[in-house]
């Protein structure tokens, strides 16, 4: 767990989503949803996509202390999206 919340704090995107589900679902560490949110927020910022996925369906569904609020899920599942596709246009 002190691996992944120091390579966190560096400001790795996937070391920032491991943090948010050890914390989510209180793997290691206590579970403290508004500390999961923190740490998806900062991961999706940096356009991790399985960051940006989390959000959007905990927009949808109102999880994570958050209301639901579906103009902000869709505009986490396109930033997601978005990412994918640039994705493929690199590899094709």
């Amino acid at each position: 767990f002190s691996e992944y919340k120091q390579a966190a704090q560096a400001d790795k995107p996937d070391a920032q989503y491991s943090l948010a589900v050890a914390y989510e679902y209180g793997m290691g560490v206590s579970k403290n949803e508004a500390l999961a949110l923190q740490w998806y927020q900062k991961s999706a910022k940096q356009n991790y996509v399985n960051a940006q996925s989390r959000l959007g369906l905990a927009y949808s569904k109102g999880q994570l202390g958050l209301k639901a609020n579906i103009h902000a899920s869709d505009a986490w599942f396109t930033g997601s999206l978005f990412v994918w596709v640039r994705i493929a246009d690199i590899v094709s």
